[in-house]
């Protein structure tokens, strides 16, 4: 994750686009490769990173999770010290839970996730 890598600023907000077909089952990752390339990859889903992950990854680098977009496959994390009063922290399951999505995307994330669930994903 690129975010992991950055260390020069230090933002207030950051919002992250996450795999979505893993929901909270795994925190996982794909491998680092510099020539990777979604399109000549084993599968066309075997990219980015879980919402566990970035969760994860938030936590080590100070930040929390306040949001999931509507569709769920966008997170907002903020830095844990900001609006602690006013901005609930969201568990992974509890933000995708507020995600509205019309219910043939649960199956169709259930047969995507079944294509790639065995590949080399990097537990995180």
């Amino acid at each position: 994750m690129i975010w992991k890598k950055l260390d020069v600023i230090r933002p207030r907000v950051v919002v992250v686009e996450f795999l979505s077909i893993w929901k909270d089952e795994r925190s996982v990752t794909v491998p680092y490769r510099s020539d990777f390339d979604r399109h000549k990859g084993p599968h066309m889903d075997f990219y980015g990173a879980s919402l566990a992950a970035f969760v994860s990854l938030a936590n080590e680098k100070g930040y929390r999770l306040v949001a999931c977009n509507k569709y769920g496959f966008n997170a907002v994390f903020i830095k844990n010290e900001l609006g602690l009063e006013l901005i609930p922290t969201l568990s992974v399951k509890e933000c995708l839970q507020l995600a509205s999505q019309p219910p043939w995307v649960e199956e169709e994330r259930k047969q995507r996730l079944a294509k790639i669930r065995n590949l080399h994903w990097i537990n995180v």
